[in-house]
């Protein structure tokens, strides 16, 4: 069996608001696959991709973050 490549993440954007951040991004993983967003390795919220995109929402310094799409694909922040 052939392995899946990962599924890359593209056109990410911040948006600042109070109390937080909203993170949009869009990506090639199919419809229904599961975001995670962590903070130092604790998970701080999910969602699912739909219509090619995904949006996350947190608090706190940007680049605290890592962003898991699937299984295996990963971006740091």
């Amino acid at each position: 069996a052939a392995a899946v490549p990962p599924a890359p993440i593209s056109a990410c954007k911040v948006a600042t608001h109070r109390g937080g951040w909203t993170l949009s991004c869009l990506t090639t993983a199919k419809d229904g696959s599961r975001v995670r967003l962590f903070k130092h390795g604790h998970l701080v919220d999910s969602g699912r991709v739909r219509d090619g995109g995904f949006r996350v929402h947190s608090r706190g310094p940007v680049s605290d973050h890592v962003v898991e799409v699937g299984k295996g694909t990963r971006l740091d922040l």
